[in-house]
């Protein structure tokens, strides 16, 4: 749902685009919001994008929900655990994968004392190379290694070649890595605060909102916004976001609900809040069908 915006100039940095606003998802795309309004010029957009949303599906929250809701979102699935790494621990070994098809496509990933794990198609090709340019093989003592190398049985070191050795291994699964740093207090500020837009209008250009802009421009403003999150632990994951207006007069507290569970409060104790006042008070995307309602 894209809505339209009467005023030209960016909700953030209140410059007047000659060219036109461009559209801000409420809820960013990566996770699969669709919510947005034509009122953020192309910069800020951008700088939002780069650094407040970037890591949002990386979060190891938003990671754990996508994977238990793979069935019901297959496509959305398959589109934020693209280029995510997972892991698998073997012994000492930590293995390294991405999605690819069906399966994983492993990822080159060094370990002690110097040996690296690597896909078997990539780990051939970079042993073929090193036959040719370094030790000076030519084609019948490279396809001799190859017959050595596809003979080589699972778990067995076998030496292909002065100092070049292989040791032939599977992995059943992966799981997720526990390394993603947490979302940015940023990120849900910009999607509280965007949110703001929709229901105030006009009222989001007014002073008591500049330390909340400045603070999407990379601008101190402690004290005039904070965010807390916290887990629904009454209910699993649910193919769903929501967006709110709590009743916690006097001043606005933005909820933001991702899937269900994982839940952001925002708030603005300078800025003062009268929901009788607003034509909406909730957004609700379920995921699975694309449906968008706003409620009073």
């Amino acid at each position: 749902m894209l809505l339209p915006w009467k005023d030209r100039r960016c909700i953030i940095c209140l410059v007047e685009s000659e060219g036109g606003l461009s559209n801000a998802h409420v809820i960013p795309q990566s996770v699969g919001g669709r919510l947005a309004v034509k009122n953020v010029c192309a910069d800020c957009n951008s700088r939002l994008g780069h650094t407040a949303e970037a890591g949002l599906k990386s979060d190891l929250r938003i990671r754990i929900a996508i994977e238990d809701l793979q069935a019901q979102v297959p496509g959305l699935a398959e589109k934020m655990r693209a280029g995510q790494e997972f892991i698998t621990r073997d012994e000492e070994l930590v293995i390294r994968a991405t999605p690819h098809g069906e399966g994983y496509k492993i990822l080159d990933s060094p370990q002690k004392g110097g040996s690296r794990i690597k896909d078997p198609a990539r780990a051939w090709e970079e042993i073929k190379t090193t036959l040719r340019r370094q030790l000076g093989s030519g084609d019948e003592q490279v396809a001799a290694v190859h017959a050595i190398y596809d003979a080589a049985a699972e778990g067995e070191v076998v030496e292909l070649a002065p100092g070049l050795a292989i040791k032939k291994g599977s992995v059943e699964s992966f799981g997720l890595s526990f390394t993603e740093p947490l979302v940015e207090d940023l990120c849900m500020l910009s999607i509280a605060y965007v949110f703001l837009s929709l229901l105030v209008q006009g009222a989001i250009y007014d002073q008591a909102f500049q330390p909340v802009r400045d603070a999407l421009q990379a601008s101190a403003s402690d004290g005039a916004w904070s965010v807390e999150s916290f887990l629904v632990r009454s209910r699993p994951h649910e193919p769903w976001h929501g967006l709110a207006i709590e009743q916690a007069l006097p001043h606005f507290i933005v909820q933001v609900r991702l899937f269900g569970q994982h839940a952001w409060t925002v708030t603005y104790p300078h800025v003062s809040c009268r929901p009788e006042l607003l034509p909406a008070r909730s957004y609700h995307l379920g995921l699975e069908t694309g449906n968008e309602t706003f409620v009073e």
